[in-house]
C-alpha cells in the first residue's frame, strides 16, 4: 500500500509533538519520568515488610498515607510482590 502525502504529513506532525511534550525529561537532568515514582518505591518498600513478616497475600499496609490502605487489593500486583521479593533479599 503506498502512503500518501498526507500520511507523511501526519507523521511528521505527531512527531514534532512527541519531541515537545518530552523534551523536558532530556532537557533538564534529575528530574524523574513520572510523578509518582516515590508512591511506587514506598509500596514496594512497604510489600517487603509485610512479605518478610509472612503475611501472604498482602492485603493491608500499615504506613501507607500515614494511616494505612488495603492497597494490596488494587495496586499493581506483580510489580509490587516482585519488587518486595527483591526487596527482601537486597536488604
Amino acid at each position: 500500500m503506498k502512503l500518501l502525502k498526507l500520511d507523511y504529513i501526519f507523521f511528521l506532525i505527531i512527531f514534532i509533538f512527541s519531541l515537545l511534550f518530552s523534551s523536558e525529561l532530556f532537557l533538564h537532568a534529575g528530574r524523574p519520568a513520572t510523578f509518582d515514582a516515590n508512591i511506587h518505591i514506598s509500596t514496594i518498600t512497604q510489600f517487603g515488610d509485610v512479605l518478610k513478616s509472612g503475611e501472604f497475600p498482602v492485603v493491608w499496609l500499615n504506613n501507607f498515607a500515614n494511616y494505612g490502605l488495603p492497597t494490596g487489593m488494587y495496586t499493581h500486583q506483580v510489580s509490587n510482590y516482585l519488587g518486595g521479593f527483591i526487596n527482601i533479599f537486597l536488604q
